[in-house]
């Protein structure tokens, strides 16, 4: 919201989601010792929409006018020849308003052509299985874990901010700035591997939306990708079952 005084050009007062924020104000003695000031509200491009922002005028004896009040202007007194002071406080709505700003993060799960393309657009998590990147890399896809976690040590390099590499019965490699882990596979009765990458990504979108460090979002991944394969097809594992496998989970630093 930006608010101005005519009188000493002052403007411009940001106020966050949630915050408020007082201007204080002079107008000038008025000769009849009456003044009226009017307020316009405006409160982004959907104002139909918009929650109501909470708008008051305070003078030395309180509050004298509100947004709640059906007129837009106050009528004040103004006696003597000595400016009036005025206080304006504004609340702004909680929630996302226009001019707040808000947190996308972009996962890529491709492979080949589409792959190299997105990694050129830095996102913000990638999930490619040990094939997609022996082949982005030119290497063979049957290393070592250490091996892959050089590579994905690559990306991070290049501006990705977490890898989280799939490699089967392997386990998987979790990448970031901060720290590069490993974990085993877990031992679980396989009835179909469709669909496992694909819960590993919902998991890592789950964690990362909570908030959570990698090491935590490294083992629900591995829990939920794990009970994936238990179940038929593309059928998501139950949460019971995802919460049983979590503790069995190892993560190793390499």
């Amino acid at each position: 919201m930006s608010l101005f005084d005519n009188n000493s050009g002052e403007h411009d007062r940001m106020i966050s989601a949630g915050g408020r924020t007082v201007w204080a104000f002079q107008t000038k003695a008025s000769p009849s010792g009456k003044l009226k000031i009017r307020f316009d509200i405006e409160t982004g491009p959907d104002s139909e929409n918009a929650p109501e922002w909470n708008v008051a005028l305070y003078d030395s004896s309180g509050e004298i006018w509100s947004n709640y009040r059906s007129k837009k202007d106050v009528n004040v007194d103004a006696p003597g020849k000595n400016p009036k002071e005025f206080k304006l406080e504004v609340i702004a709505p909680k929630g996302a308003r226009y001019g707040d700003e808000v947190a996308v993060y972009v996962i890529i799960d491709a492979d080949g052509e589409a792959f190299s393309e997105a990694l050129a657009a830095k996102p913000d998590f990638i999930k490619p299985n040990k094939f997609e990147l022996s082949q982005y890399f030119g290497v063979n896809d049957d290393l070592p874990p250490e091996k892959y976690a050089g590579l994905c040590g690559r990306l991070i390099e290049r501006g990705i901010r977490t890898v989280a590499l799939s490699m089967g019965k392997q386990g998987a490699v979790f990448a970031a700035r901060e720290e590069t882990l490993y974990a085993p596979g877990l031992s679980v009765r396989a009835l179909s591997t469709v669909g496992a990458g694909d819960c590993m990504v919902g998991a890592l979108a789950c964690a990362f939306e909570k908030g959570l460090r990698l090491r935590d979002a490294a083992v629900l991944a591995m829990a939920a990708s794990a009970g994936a394969v238990t179940t038929h097809g593309t059928k998501p594992p139950p949460k019971s079952l995802v919460d049983e496998l979590m503790p069995l989970v190892k993560l190793e630093t390499i």
